[in-house]
């Protein structure tokens, strides 16, 4: 038996062209933004609150 999957579009949801994701590293945090290009080659950008450059920040990373 073959499965299909249906994929559709709805108002609230964008189509995604492409993603980025670009880590800042300094002395002492890493900063984390995200962006996106939609189908309508619209930007998006998120970002991440900043984490620590040490052990701790790793493990808050690698969730």
């Amino acid at each position: 038996m073959t499965k299909r999957i249906i994929a559709y579009k709805t108002k609230e949801m964008k189509k995604i062209l492409k993603h980025s994701l670009g880590i800042d590293v300094s002395k002492s945090n890493l900063s984390l933004p995200l962006g996106s290009l939609t189908g309508e080659l619209s930007k998006v950008f998120k970002a991440h609150p900043d984490i620590s450059n040490d052990v701790a920040g790793f493990k808050v990373l690698l969730k």
